[in-house]
């Protein structure tokens, strides 16, 4: 068949799968999917995309190493793939092999996929992760994996964007004002690794394969 593609999303790792949203509102998947991360109800890797999602109306996907979010218009949240440290958010450690609606407890405006990890904001502007924390990328002060949503960065009230490193341990969470296209204009930074926040300007943004670019007001810093 032949599609009309608007946006593309990778997986940050060498994990490899792909996923396609068409100007229908298709979701497409293709690549590795060992632990059903393709969502198509299987394990088998694939290498023509196919379909996977169609009845949702799909406004955000999130992809993390070996699992992905989708964020709908009305402000659910589907799931599946890897749940080794229960990131899919359904509270069990179960894989799942198409999308599975989560965290129906929450009112959700964005979401966010790190390795093994998840965050999203509230319509309140809260920030929650849950996950995997070895080296506290959830940022709750804590290097203890949440199982549940934590609540993080309470004290600060305009968060408008998180960059959780999908093939790494650390997350920065950014407040300020940013453009659609990510151009980034003197935002204050808030980096987050081994439980412990640094506050940093921001002058200029890259968003790179696993890593993030950051030059800052004091040095060049790389995450």
């Amino acid at each position: 068949n032949d599609y009309v593609v608007q946006e593309i999303y990778c997986t940050g790792s060498n994990t490899q799968t792909t996923y396609f949203v068409t100007n229908t509102n298709e979701i497409l998947s293709t690549g590795y999917s060992g632990h059903g991360q393709l969502c198509d109800n299987t394990t088998v890797n694939r290498n023509v995309p196919g379909i996977i999602v169609n009845e949702l109306e799909v406004a955000k996907i999130a992809t993390g190493d070996l699992h992905v979010l989708f964020l709908t218009t009305n402000g659910e949240v589907h799931a599946c793939g890897y749940n080794n440290v229960q990131q899919l958010g359904d509270q069990t450690t179960t894989n799942r092999v198409l999308p599975e609606r989560v965290l129906l407890d929450f009112s959700i405006k964005s979401v966010y996929a790190g390795y093994r990890s998840t965050f999203f904001l509230t319509d309140l502007n809260e920030v929650f992760g849950f996950g995997q924390n070895t080296t506290g990328q959830l940022g709750d002060n804590s290097q203890t994996n949440r199982t549940t949503p934590v609540s993080i960065l309470d004290t600060i009230d305009n968060i408008v964007h998180i960059l959780p490193n999908s093939y790494a341990h650390n997350t920065v969470f950014l407040s300020g004002n940013v453009k659609m296209n990510l151009t980034i204009n003197s935002l204050d930074a808030i980096f987050s690794e081994n439980g412990l926040f640094v506050n940093a300007e921001i002058l200029e943004y890259k968003e790179t394969f696993s890593w993030y670019l950051l030059a800052t007001t004091s040095t060049d810093m790389q995450l």
